[in-house]
């Protein structure tokens, strides 16, 4: 009697309505306002049945995919952002940095990521790498924690500094812009390479025609994980299957200059959401460009520790959903909203890529692999609906892409190309 009367709690629009009412409050607010107070629950119960009864409501078509290219704008632009200030990059100009074929750039982009830059900038120090091959383009948004000092002192980067925030595309695209070398070697603040982590990148764009190349990241655990660092390390940065699928993470992404050139480098329109490297390598394969997989160009990427940085992740990644719907490549290119499906809600039947952690020999218990089903339901699964809850309705109070957005590409001078250039 008692699995007859749950099953029908859960089919039932109505009661699934107060299911989610009484969940996603607490997880979608408690980022936005820190620890949940009553006026946010309060706002958090009517956002929750919004999502709800959207996911039982009539269902919208999917949106038509329109074609982007993403902008890639002069090394001093003033362009502003949408709903920020006007970005000013000090340090980008490529004039007076000649272009030498054979050299890697290293582009580092990081916000606030003091705590990180250490491990890293001691990592490319210790490259068996020879000096002379490589350089290390380190692009700061807007850090207030003394980040631009910190790698100032080591000596080994080239800084471009943005007054303020400009998002991790358009950061990306400022490295490109500000690099002399012919393969761009992209990581981020919190990773450590491994000392042969250059080499083995340039032997392999010397010695073969690799364009797109994508290398391991490890995510060690440790002997006593945090249930955050298993579900990170289950759940996210998972190499190998975003290869499979087409892309490879920012984290250890390898392209030679001249195609992310001729591509128009990363989307802007992307900047405050992420998921620029996943749309960036769907338009490399459109564009007929395999990407390579290679774990001998390995690095280390620590784990979240925090449930609270996992659903900050989740609800991010959700929040761009909205934009790339109608991107005209990418995974969720034309996809339905996931807010709107009522199988959405469902936790998952097992844990996905648990192998990965055995891999790294550690071995969750009962109990643990209990937790880690809870905490991806809680703070992956339903944050990310939340996030993409929220992003639709930005979306559609402020459209940022339109129909008539243009290709636009580099000239291979730092400014963008006019159609009569290329």
């Amino acid at each position: 009697m008692a699995g007859t009367q749950l099953g029908s709690w859960i089919r039932t629009p109505g009661r699934f309505v107060r299911s989610a009412e009484v969940i996603l409050p607490y997880l979608a607010l408690r980022r936005a306002t820190g620890e949940p107070t009553k006026d946010a629950f309060k706002q958090g119960s009517n956002i929750a049945v919004d999502v709800a009864r959207a996911a039982v409501r009539d269902r919208l078509p999917a949106p038509r995919p329109v074609p982007i290219s993403p902008p890639v704008e002069q090394a001093r632009s003033e362009t502003p952002v949408p709903g920020g200030p006007r970005p000013r990059l000090s340090g980008a100009d490529p004039r007076g940095r000649k272009e030498a074929d054979g050299l890697i750039s290293v582009v580092v982009c990081g916000h606030d990521g003091a705590h990180h830059l250490p491990g890293l900038l001691d990592a490319l120090d210790r490259q068996t790498l020879p000096r002379a091959r490589f350089e290390v383009v380190y692009v700061d948004d807007a850090s207030t924690d003394g980040s631009v000092d910190l790698v100032e002192r080591y000596g080994i980067a080239h800084v471009v500094r943005s007054e303020h925030r400009i998002g991790l595309p358009r950061a990306r695209n400022a490295g490109i812009r500000a690099a002399r070398g012919d393969v761009l070697a992209f990581t981020d603040v919190d990773t450590v390479p491994d000392e042969r982590w250059l080499e083995a990148g340039y032997r392999l764009f010397a010695e073969s025609g690799v364009d797109f190349l994508a290398g391991g990241i490890a995510m060690p655990v440790g002997p006593r994980p945090t249930i955050a660092a298993l579900v990170d390390a289950t759940t996210y940065l998972d190499q190998e299957m975003y290869v499979q699928a087409g892309y490879a993470a920012g984290a250890n992404f390898w392209v030679r200059r001249s195609v992310a050139e001729r591509l128009g480098g990363f989307n802007e329109h992307l900047e405050y959401y992420g998921g620029d490297d996943e749309e960036f390598g769907w338009r490399l394969r459109a564009a007929g460009v395999r990407v390579h997989y290679v774990p001998e160009v390995r690095l280390t990427h620590p784990p979240r520790v925090r449930l609270r940085e996992i659903a900050h992740k989740a609800y991010r990644g959700g929040a761009s959903y909205a934009v790339r719907r109608r991107l005209a490549t990418g995974s969720r290119s034309g996809a339905p909203p996931a807010f709107r499906q009522p199988r959405s809600y469902l936790p998952p039947k097992r844990l996905r890529r648990l192998p990965r952690v055995v891999q790294l020999e550690y071995e969750p218990t009962v109990l643990e692999l209990m937790q880690m089903h809870i905490a991806r339901y809680l703070c992956v699964q339903l944050m990310t609906l939340a996030g993409d809850y929220v992003g639709e309705r930005r979306w559609r109070g402020r459209a940022v892409i339109t129909s008539d957005a243009t290709p636009r590409a580099y000239d291979g001078a730092g400014r963008r190309a006019s159609a009569t250039d290329r």
